[in-house]
């Protein structure tokens, strides 16, 4: 099984602190209510690319 696939299969998993929203926010340049729940929509897309760094 991909990594890919292990992280869609766990989008339900997917979370983060308050300083993380803030920090996520500032580094993607966007500034949404529910940043958690964009990024889980931006991975679910059919053409996302999902990279690893770090």
């Amino acid at each position: 099984m991909g990594k890919n696939m292990i992280l869609l299969e766990n989008l339900d998993k997917v979370h983060t602190t308050e300083m993380g929203v803030d920090r996520i926010k500032r580094n993607i340049e966007v500034d949404v209510e529910d940043i958690v729940a964009y990024c889980i929509d931006k991975i679910k897309q059919e053409n996302a690319v999902i990279e690893r760094k770090g």
